[in-house]
């Protein structure tokens, strides 16, 4: 699940500024200002959650943090041309405090499966997935955004079209539903953990 939902994390990173800057005009300092939202929230958000899990059931507050997941990705498909600065803020808030609040009851529950002469290993290859999913992440969001408008427009696009603004709105969305698809199968895989523990 951690696969999966740090891969979308890299959806936002990478799209948002070509929607800021390009799409939007925004200055540089202005989009990174927006785009603090995020690392900030998860600043805050990370260890409330950590001491959350301590003091309760680990899985169910990581499942919490997957639906919050779930939730944000719906929101970027709400942006359109017109969107104020603090939609997009507030959605990345969401992302944040929800990937805090999963993140740190899962480590945890990654180091509790193992033996602790084993710890070592199962630590650097959590490190190792989520190396590999920001990798994965920002190719698939280049790969789905460019194919998309390629799609749309018939000929190969490499770049952002300031002409065409639309066309990357279009594979923005496109690359959105499919980062929802995939928080939404971590999601019923933490909903079926979840039940199937109870049983």
């Amino acid at each position: 699940m951690a696969l999966f939902n740090f891969t979308v994390a890299m959806f936002s990173s990478i799209l948002l500024p070509f929607y800021l800057q390009d799409f939007r005009n925004y200055g540089p300092g202005l989009a990174g200002m927006i785009m603090m939202a995020y690392p900030v929230a998860m600043l805050i958000a990370s260890p409330l959650a950590g001491s959350a899990a301590d003091k309760m059931d680990k899985e169910i507050v990581t499942f919490v943090g997957i639906s919050g997941i779930v939730l944000s990705q719906l929101g970027y498909l709400l942006i359109n041309p017109h969107s104020t600065p603090w939609l997009v803020v507030v959605i990345l808030l969401i992302q944040g405090m929800s990937m805090g609040i999963f993140q740190s009851p899962n480590n945890a529950l990654i180091m509790e499966t193992v033996d602790r002469k084993y710890l070592g290993i199962a630590g650097s290859v959590n490190s190792l997935a989520r190396n590999m999913a920001f990798v994965l992440g920002t190719s698939l969001a280049t790969l789905i955004l460019f194919t998309a408008m390629s799609n749309q427009l018939g000929y190969k696009v490499t770049t952002y079209l300031h002409n065409q603004p639309d066309v990357f709105l279009h594979g923005f969305h496109v690359a959105f539903y499919f980062s929802t698809f995939l928080v939404l199968v971590t999601w019923v895989l933490g909903l079926f953990r979840l039940l199937g523990r109870k049983k």
